[in-house]
């Protein structure tokens, strides 16, 4: 089967964390929300991916390349960033096989592509929405084109189309991905998650997990789950209080404590730092439960 990705939003809405990446590419546990995206795509059994990419199209382009690392066969299509999918399409309608999956890459997703497809085969309808409490999430099975994609067109309005069928998926999780306190919680869900395994390394202890060449031991964690990325060195004085993912190459210097938190990669966390419900990149610290932004200077 194949599928067409819109990863072309600009996500000024999400600065400073999009300020040099596309929503795209923000990290959730580790990997791009689009990795997981199309891992949940193969999974259901797409082999063809149409890409559909913007101002950040290198970087994507450089990631996935071909699409070999994730078992698929990728072509790009480049997007004037946030285009109507109905009117991108239609001039590149070559390039499509019906039916085809329309996916948004941007939004995290936690439900049951398999159960959607199940149901929408059995559907006569020109375009099926998979949807969660009524609202569209940024998923659809395309059976005739042309046809409306009002529900993958960003910002989502969160209705589906009058010409669309929309198939409930009950019991799932949809992260829009729209506002920082949407990443944040976005993010420290992939890490509690009980229906899937989104990050990879290896497991130190039952809810401590650890990429490649990182340095961490079984007594920084205080409880709940706790994700480190690759190249991480956390000094044995540093206490870890899940759920929190420290990224890839950052350094925890001696007696920082942080809970509930998202750091991201490439960061320094000086010694004797408390950190709760943020976000940190850079020298950044985003409190989202307080909406306020502070910069740390050593």
């Amino acid at each position: 089967m194949q599928a067409v990705i819109f990863a072309d939003r600009h996500g000024d809405e999400l600065a400073p964390l999009c300020d040099k990446q596309c929503p795209a590419l923000l990290r959730i546990a580790t990997r791009p929300v689009l990795h997981h995206t199309i891992e949940d795509l193969v999974a259901v059994g797409v082999s063809e991916i149409v890409l559909v990419v913007s101002h950040n199209s290198f970087e994507i382009e450089k990631y996935f390349e071909r699409g070999t690392m994730v078992g698929v066969n990728i072509r790009y299509l480049l997007s004037r960033g946030q285009e109507n999918p109905r009117e991108l399409l239609k001039r590149h309608a070559c390039l499509l096989r019906t039916p085809f999956l329309a996916v948004r890459g941007d939004v995290l997703r936690d439900i049951s592509l398999e159960q959607f497809l199940q149901e929408a085969v059995l559907s006569d309808a020109d375009v099926i929405d998979a949807t969660l409490e009524g609202r569209p999430v940024g998923v659809s099975l395309v059976r005739q084109w042309p046809a409306g994609l009002q529900s993958l067109a960003w910002p989502m309005r969160g209705d589906i189309s009058p010409q669309a069928k929309g198939i409930e998926l009950p019991g799932g999780q949809v992260y829009m991905l729209d506002t920082l306190q949407s990443f944040h919680a976005a993010a420290l869900s992939a890490v509690d998650s009980s229906t899937r395994d989104y990050a990879p390394g290896h497991e130190i202890e039952t809810g401590l997990r650890a990429g490649r060449q990182s340095r961490v031991t079984a007594s920084n964690r205080i409880n709940g789950s706790v994700v480190i990325g690759e190249n991480c060195h956390v000094r044995q004085s540093v206490l870890l209080e899940g759920p929190c993912i420290i990224e890839d190459r950052c350094y925890l210097d001696r007696d920082v404590h942080i809970s509930n938190s998202v750091v991201l990669q490439d960061t320094y966390i000086g010694e004797g730092l408390s950190i709760t419900n943020a976000i940190v990149i850079g020298d950044t610290l985003i409190r989202v439960d307080r909406d306020t932004r502070l910069t740390i200077t050593e």
